[in-house]
């Protein structure tokens, strides 16, 4: 299953980044990977289940690059493919506190979290998101 989406990894960990063009998946990926990520891929992934585990591939035309806005496109190290944590999607202000959703990819479930594109903050959120850091209430 081919998407347009990111995807870095975090002691195999992996966060697929979601969003409409122009949204910062990109610049959220490299943001994390400066922190310590390794870019899975950029743009667009394949994605593959195996034994209920989700799984996002580099795609073969385009790994290990990755476009840094405004600056041009780079290479990187990149691993070939990792096991999905989480799904966050870039889009539109969201609430305060909202409900943990969950998405379904290949007929494996993961949890998905909304954040404002272009959110200044939006690195830490993705790093707890990653994590399972959450307080319930």
């Amino acid at each position: 299953m081919l998407i347009h989406a990111s995807a870095v990894a975090v002691y195999n960990r992996g966060l697929i980044i979601a969003g409409d063009s122009g949204s910062g998946k990109s610049s959220l990926a490299v943001a994390l990977i400066q922190r310590g990520a390794i870019l899975i891929g950029d743009d667009y992934l394949t994605l593959s289940a195996k034994e209920e585990k989700l799984y996002a591939h580099a795609h073969v035309n385009i790994a290990g690059l990755i476009e840094c806005s405004g600056l041009g496109v780079y290479q990187m190290p990149y691993l070939r493919q990792a096991q999905i944590s989480c799904i966050v999607t870039l889009g539109e202000k969201q609430k305060r506190l909202p409900e943990i959703g969950h998405k379904e990819f290949l007929g494996v479930s993961i949890p998905h979290y909304c954040l404002e594109k272009h959110h200044p903050v939006n690195t830490d959120l993705a790093e707890k998101a990653l994590y399972g850091y959450r307080l319930d209430l």
